[in-house]
């Protein structure tokens, strides 16, 4: 008899990690997890998978979770899935009884959107055999997280995005930016990856302005003749509400315009940069295109990522479809995809209004000052998760 572990149960020790779990896998070899009397043979990969989608209830975004579960529905075409939805609302507390809910009909796999659910769900999932897909928008730059060990997250990269936009612009020769930014965004790091980005190469941040309203085309008036009177040249702007007023109104008055945040819709207006850009045109099989590029593309590569698992033949447990998806690499709505040794999958980071070019084929690296700032330094701002609430 062999003394290795029960991989079926080695998620419900309050010490186990990935790490340990892969380990385990790599030893007991395929056969494991297909059959040969193990304890994962009774199910088998044509058996039904049964995945509990957690989303906000609102959100200052809009159209922020229809289209990430719009995306998910268009990625994930396995047979035999079948989705229940719940929602929550933006606290922790909110977050776990919503988690609680959504595991009594014990799904095999928990998929949840939001910017630090991975560590606000363990209390609640662990000792639990389900596998935890977290859909990020990537607020924060990584940092070290206690987490369940069957996850993986799928994010948008919005922290690196914003950072390499910026350091994209400095090499370009924007070296004197305003930043301007809505209260929404404002408690969340997103304006900082911008600074540290620009300030990398070499440009500046000279001023920054707190937006009320936007989308209001009084509002753009206003802050566009402030600009002039402070003979402003070039604006980012950070509105994930969404903010064409005010860019069309920057564009019109002849500055440069770069824009950040999730409110790009279905496209970035005439001659304004911005980050979270895809490689290709988004194709939506059904239905009207989504109202949100950006969410509808992290859903659709979360979704792919089970699904091509799930097509490859993997037994529909949770421990084996982490196996299958922490080595598997496909092209999803923003390229190649592949995850990376800590289990997060990783997109290659685009602009958009610029024919989907590259923005830098390297991440802002960890010794970066601002980034030891922002992993390093105590949060502030915002305590809900991402554009919930």
């Amino acid at each position: 008899m062999s003394d290795l572990p029960d991989p079926s149960a080695a998620s419900t020790l309050p010490q186990a990690t990935r790490r340990g779990l892969l380990k385990t896998l790599a030893v007991l070899g395929p056969a494991a997890l297909a059959g040969g009397g193990s304890a994962l043979a009774a199910p088998t990969p044509a058996a039904p998978l049964r995945a509990a989608l957690l989303l906000p209830s609102r959100s200052g975004c809009p159209h922020f979770a229809q289209a990430f579960e719009q995306g998910f529905r268009q990625g994930c075409v396995a047979p035999g899935v079948t989705l229940e939805l719940h929602s929550t609302g933006p606290t922790p507390r909110q977050a776990q009884a919503a988690a609680r809910q959504a595991l009594e009909d014990a799904p095999q796999v928990l998929v949840s959107l939001g910017d630090g659910l991975s560590e606000q769900l363990t209390p609640v999932l662990t000792g639990r055999n389900v596998l935890h897909l977290n859909a990020e928008v990537g607020v924060l730059m990584a940092r070290p997280l206690h987490r369940h060990p069957l996850t993986l997250t799928t994010s948008l990269h919005a922290w690196e995005a914003e950072w390499a936009l910026g350091a994209h612009l400095g090499r370009s020769g924007r070296k004197s930016v305003h930043l301007l930014f809505s209260l929404l965004d404002s408690g969340y790091d997103l304006p900082y990856a911008f600074t540290a980005g620009l300030q990398s190469a070499g440009g500046q941040v000279r001023g920054t302005t707190l937006l009320d309203a936007p989308d209001s085309p009084a509002e753009a008036q206003r802050v566009v003749a402030s600009l002039r009177a402070q003979d402003v040249q070039a604006v980012h702007v950070l509105a994930s509400e969404g903010a064409p007023a005010l860019l069309s109104a920057c564009r019109r008055a002849g500055l440069e315009v770069s824009s950040g945040g999730l409110g790009l819709g279905n496209g970035t207006p005439p001659g304004v940069l911005g980050a979270l850009g895809a490689p290709r045109q988004l194709s939506v099989a059904a239905g009207q295109p989504p109202r949100n590029q950006a969410l509808f593309a992290l859903g659709f590569d979360t979704g792919t990522w089970l699904s091509r698992a799930l097509e490859a033949g993997t037994p529909r447990l949770p421990l084996a479809l982490l196996a299958a998806m922490s080595a598997q690499t496909f092209t999803g709505a923003r390229g190649p995809v592949t995850p990376d040794a800590q289990g997060h999958l990783i997109a290659g980071l685009f602009h958009s209004g610029g024919q989907g070019a590259a923005l830098d084929p390297h991440r802002p690296a960890p010794t970066h000052p601002g980034v030891v700032a922002q992993t390093q330094a105590a949060r502030s701002g915002w305590l809900t998760t991402f554009l919930h609430g």
